[in-house]
């Protein structure tokens, strides 16, 4: 359960998000899916410590996401880069693709946004996200409904 829902105030979440990312350089933001809507999990402070564009994992299981999202920090943090294409990063088959800015300001990386809100635009962290999917074994299960670089795209509907 999200900590919202536990009933935690935004600000207690971003506070939270704060410490994280103080004390090991991201913050993983899980969005848990509801009636119409997939979720995701996303990076917060990638950007902030390490230059890194943030990380995005859409309509898959937010627990597994969250595992996978810090992983990827891990790797980032010991000098990685995850870009855009495909590679193995972490010992996770990956494809990346840079999220379209369109998105960006919506609902997708509200808790970005709150935990970076309090700075002038020039102390902010540059807001760019990669979308990144784990390469199924078998490529027969590939969906790309959810790919979020096109500026058109949309979440889908479970």
């Amino acid at each position: 359960m999200c900590a919202i829902c536990k009933g935690w105030t935004h600000e207690e979440v971003a506070a939270d998000q704060r410490h994280h990312i103080a004390t090991i350089g991201w913050s993983v933001q899980m969005v848990e899916p509801r009636p119409g809507r997939v979720g995701w999990s996303y990076t917060i402070g990638l950007s902030e410590s390490y230059g890194h564009p943030e990380l995005l994992l859409v309509g898959r299981d937010v627990r597994a996401d969250h595992e996978v999202l810090n992983r990827l920090g891990a790797a980032v943090r010991d000098g990685t880069t995850v870009r855009a294409g495909s590679s193995v990063v972490a010992d996770l088959p990956l494809e990346a693709w840079e999220v379209h800015p369109v998105h960006l300001f919506g609902e997708l990386v509200t808790s970005w946004r709150t935990v970076y809100e309090d700075r002038s635009p020039d102390e902010r962290p540059e807001l760019r996200f990669l979308q990144v999917r784990e390469v199924p074994a078998d490529e027969t299960d590939r969906d790309l409904r959810t790919r979020l670089d096109r500026p058109y795209a949309r979440l889908p509907r479970p």
